[in-house]
């Protein structure tokens, strides 16, 4: 049973009343909540009234509770503290369930397209962003089971977006394929390259690489009228700069792939080919993801 008619009381004198018995004085619960000593005064009394008990004494300076006012605030202090501990918990929850996981493939560089697009972003609104960033490419598993929302990869990914039927991806950043070299390779010294021109060298790749990459690496290869030269090495030589990286080799890469700054390699353009930096995501994301991507989609017209 509740002992008081609350209809006759409002949130904002339940507030007035916690302040002025926290600070023992009405003009500086006043300044506090902005408003006038007059005001509090009336609130107060207006509350007293409903209540038909006094909450207060007066004194010139100051004020204090009564016996019933330090029950009732005793008595209220604990629900409005539960109902505030409550509303942080679910404000809380909410941050945590409008977080949107970002992949970075760290050789991609991501300081070169994802830093631009978070500072375009955050300038305009609040986006709560968790990046998880790793040496290799993601799970496509991933974004499709929610652990990931969005994954920026390279364009030979598309082929594994293809074959989820939850999974979907745009261009963010289109670009032709470089050929990663070393500089005391002839091809070096051409500013822009043929696939052709690799025809007799040792295309790179490695044990464990995403098939999709190898199966890329094939057929344009093919397109161009000869077979891939595959040459498969221990991953390290990609995590050391290519430093073992000869003459009579090549590693068909990326303009956002470029990872392994080394002077001793060379990246030239090879002309008239295409791939790019996709955005990876679900199909059926959140509102607050559909967002982001729009922004995205609209901000990398713009960047390119």
């Amino acid at each position: 049973m509740i002992p008081y008619d609350l209809q006759g009381i409002t949130l904002r004198q339940i507030e007035i009343f916690f302040k002025c018995a926290e600070l023992q004085n009405f003009t500086k619960a006043a300044a506090e909540l902005h408003v006038t000593p007059g005001m509090i005064s009336k609130k107060i009394a207006d509350l007293e009234a409903v209540l038909n008990f006094s909450l207060f004494f007066r004194q010139k300076n100051r004020v204090a509770l009564t016996e019933e006012g330090k029950s009732l605030y005793a008595a209220w202090r604990q629900p409005v503290e539960a109902m505030t501990s409550r509303a942080e918990d679910i404000k809380e929850y909410s941050k945590q369930n409008r977080t949107i996981n970002f992949f970075l493939w760290r050789s991609t560089n991501p300081e070169r397209y994802f830093v631009p697009l978070m500072n375009a972003i955050l300038a305009e609104e609040d986006v709560l962003f968790r990046i998880i960033s790793s040496e290799d490419p993601c799970s496509l598993d991933d974004i499709a089971s929610g652990k990931l929302d969005i994954a920026f990869m390279p364009k030979f990914m598309e082929r594994g977006v293809r074959e989820m039927e939850s999974l979907d991806s745009f261009l963010a950043l289109p670009s032709p394929l470089y050929a990663a070299l070393s500089e005391n390779n002839p091809l070096s010294e051409k500013k822009v390259l043929l696939m052709e021109d690799l025809q007799g060298v040792n295309l790179l790749s490695y044990e464990g690489m995403v098939p999709w990459y190898t199966e890329m690496v094939r057929e344009l290869c093919l397109e161009h009228g000869f077979s891939a030269r595959l040459k498969t090495v221990e991953k390290q030589v990609f995590s050391t700069n290519y430093l073992h990286m000869d003459k009579n080799a090549a590693l068909i890469t990326d303009k956002y792939f470029h990872a392994f700054r080394s002077n001793a390699v060379e990246y030239r353009e090879l002309q008239n080919t295409e791939s790019g930096l996709l955005m990876i995501y679900r199909k059926n994301v959140p509102a607050h993801v559909r967002h982001l991507l729009e922004f995205a989609w609209n901000f990398y017209k713009e960047f390119r």
